[in-house]
């Protein structure tokens, strides 16, 4: 909890892995605003672009999420949140 405060804690905020692969410790840690925190998912190595591909290919009625996951190496939860926009808008 010290080291939190010290860190910049703020119930605004929420805690953010710096290396993504790597532990949840104070070297790796930073507090960041949740849109902040959101770019440092899976998804973020998608560009507009791959999102909006990946949204016309499943609209194609072609591909599943789980083939679009495969094509574009992304966890198929994660391609469903670009299809629901929720990801990459």
């Amino acid at each position: 909890m010290e080291w939190a405060i010290n860190n910049g804690y703020s119930d605004t905020l929420t805690i953010d892995r710096i290396d993504g692969d790597g532990d949840y410790c104070p070297e790796n840690c930073r507090f960041v605003t949740k849109k902040e925190n959101s770019r440092h998912t899976t998804t973020a190595k998608l560009s507009m672009s791959k999102a909006s591909e990946i949204r016309e290919l499943y609209i194609t009625g072609r591909y599943t999420q789980k083939d679009l996951g495969k094509m574009y190496d992304i966890h198929p939860s994660n391609i469903n949140l670009v299809i629901l926009n929720k990801a990459w808008v």
